[in-house]
């Protein structure tokens, strides 16, 4: 079976785009992970199929292992990108359909765009994070996927993050998080790493982005908006009410062709 794909990226966050409105393609876990394959397949941090749920454009979203997620913060904008180049939205402004529910969209003049992601939790939970050799501290949100977020010195001093940071007590993460590492500049400004769960270290990550400008803005009383700057380029947060927040940054959209899935599945 040969099916169509577009790649994209939002601040080198990645994507594999997959447009199956009448739900006809069956995207099962062992063929996703088999797409995002950066050897083996086309290579993405994760896999995208836009379809139509309840007469609205709903964002079916898979980390890269296969994994099904609640909500990208970057996908959501590189599916509007998608939605927009291919007039299937009304005007500038319109929703995306997720798993943590609709997501409103503006499309701005400058080609970037503006989600409004949320609700932002703080969950009052610290646990210990362990990195290398560093023990820190993080804190426990919901974006509403799991992020623990942790403030450092030097995100220098973390190494690489090619496995998934421990933390302790587990109980606290049945199902794992993602791990967001903030060295402060200013107070409006932070730069940021993360190891995406089902993924490994990206150079971006949205909901993460959100998490933790909802963390510096509640407990560190930080400026909004907030500039977060991320290995893939930079993105603007602004916390506003109902624990929301607008998530600001560019969507590119770079490769288009077909994907062979027998030659997958034979590798």
């Amino acid at each position: 079976m040969m099916i169509p794909f577009t790649k994209g990226h939002g601040t080198g966050n990645d994507f594999v785009l997959v447009f199956d409105p009448d739900g006809q393609f069956d995207l099962d876990k062992e063929v996703v992970a088999l797409v995002c394959n950066r050897s083996f397949g086309i290579g993405a941090d994760g896999l995208i199929r836009i379809t139509k749920k309840d007469g609205v454009w709903f964002m079916d979203y898979r980390n890269a292992d296969g994994t099904i997620a609640e909500i990208c913060g970057n996908g959501t904008r590189v599916m509007a990108k998608y939605l927009v180049l291919n007039h299937l939205v009304d005007g500038p402004t319109f929703e995306i359909g997720t798993r943590a529910g609709l997501i409103p969209v503006i499309s701005k003049h400058d080609g970037s765009f503006t989600v409004e992601l949320g609700p932002v939790i703080n969950l009052n939970e610290k646990v210990l994070v362990e990195v290398g050799d560093n023990q820190l501290q993080g804190n426990v949100l919901s974006a509403p996927n799991p992020h623990v977020v942790t403030i450092v010195s030097d995100l220098e001093n973390l190494g690489n993050l090619l496995d998934s940071p421990k933390h302790l007590p587990t109980p606290i993460l049945p199902q794992g998080a993602n791990f967001e590492f903030v060295q402060i500049i200013s107070a409006s400004e932070v730069s940021m790493r993360v190891f995406e769960r089902g993924v490994g270290e990206t150079l971006s990550c949205g909901s993460g982005a959100c998490a933790v400008a909802v963390f510096l803005q509640q407990s560190l009383n930080f400026d909004s908006p907030i500039t977060i700057n991320v290995p893939g380029g930079k993105l603007i947060l602004e916390p506003i009410p109902e624990n929301k927040v607008k998530l600001t940054g560019p969507a590119k959209l770079v490769a288009w062709g077909e994907i062979d899935i027998e030659a997958l599945r034979n590798k």
